[in-house]
């Protein structure tokens, strides 16, 4: 059941910031299906010991985050339009964490999107389109800068 899950370990998506995916043109362990028009990233997440934290600032012509759980289940998602102009703020935990977390809410918490996962497990998608090709180094640096990352 946790199959996607495994197989983002087996490509290198760790536990902590986003890894780039590959598609199957450009990695014989790449992934089917891609648009290589959309650079694609993923963090898995495992909030066993605590929630996690994604943040950015993507000004970006387009770019989604899908939160999913460990069997590829989407059950949030923001993109560039829904968020605005500021910056990306996305706290992640289980239900009990994220109770216990609004009854202590830290003052620099305020303008975080909290969201409660269904699952300890799970992994999150960022898609960015690449309008042009000559914006791709642009879009690829920004996605990097984007941190997905354990709050302990």
């Amino acid at each position: 059941p946790d199959r996607l899950w495994s197989r983002l370990e087996a490509l290198g998506v760790g536990l902590s910031g986003f890894t780039r995916i590959p598609d199957e043109r450009s990695s014989a362990n790449g992934i089917a299906g891609l648009d290589p028009a959309t650079i694609v990233m993923a963090c898995r997440y495992d909030l066993s010991n605590g929630g996690i934290r994604i943040a950015g600032r993507l000004d970006l012509d387009y770019w989604a985050i899908w939160l999913h759980n460990e069997t590829g289940f989407s059950y949030y998602a923001i993109n560039a339009r829904a968020n605005g102009d500021r910056a990306l703020e996305i706290r992640v935990m289980t239900e009990d964490q994220l109770t216990r977390f609004r009854a202590d809410l830290p003052d620099d918490a305020e303008t975080e999107l909290l969201v409660a996962s269904p699952t300890v497990r799970g992994f999150v998608t960022l898609r960015a389109l690449v309008t042009e090709p000559s914006a791709r180094a642009n879009i690829e640096r920004e996605t990097a800068r984007t941190e997905c990352r354990p709050t302990g």
